[in-house]
């Protein structure tokens, strides 16, 4: 794979992971077990990583209005793992909401949002190790090479 299709992948795959992660969070408090502010503070717990990843690739898109150059193709490893750990953590986040609409014993809306924010934090942490790498430093017109 090209860095601009890693690129391209790990932002449409965080933001519309996000955006599933807001609808769940709407869902559960709607058909399952949460109160109004819990799917507030689930909505809220979710917003930096989405905001993060859409202000890098928006900012990405309008400093290269000419188009994208393939640039140069990355390892299979650096796909992989930049492709999987996103997948893998909504694979968590999705599991969590699952044990709390199941109302699994010891796991209330507390436990939940403190597993949530544990996973977002993790995701937080994976964006700031691949974000300059994929989308460049905020400012300049291209991601490092």
């Amino acid at each position: 794979m090209y860095q601009d299709q890693i690129r391209s992948t790990v932002a449409f795959l965080i933001i519309i992971g996000h955006l599933a992660v807001f609808l769940a969070g709407l869902l559960l408090g709607v058909f399952g077990p949460l109160a109004g502010t819990d799917v507030i503070q689930i909505v809220v717990m979710a917003l930096p990583v989405l905001g993060a990843t859409a202000f890098a690739a928006i900012n990405y898109i309008l400093e290269n209005e000419k188009g994208s150059q393939r640039l140069y193709k990355v390892s299979s490893a650096f796909a992989t793992v930049t492709i999987a750990i996103p997948l893998c953590l909504f694979a968590a986040i999705f599991l969590i909401f699952y044990c709390s609409y199941i109302q699994v014993q010891g796991f209330g809306p507390d436990n939940m949002k403190v597993s949530l924010g544990g996973v977002e934090t993790i995701f937080g942490s994976y964006l700031g190790a691949i974000s300059t790498k994929l989308f460049g430093k905020i400012g300049s017109s291209a991601p490092l090479v």
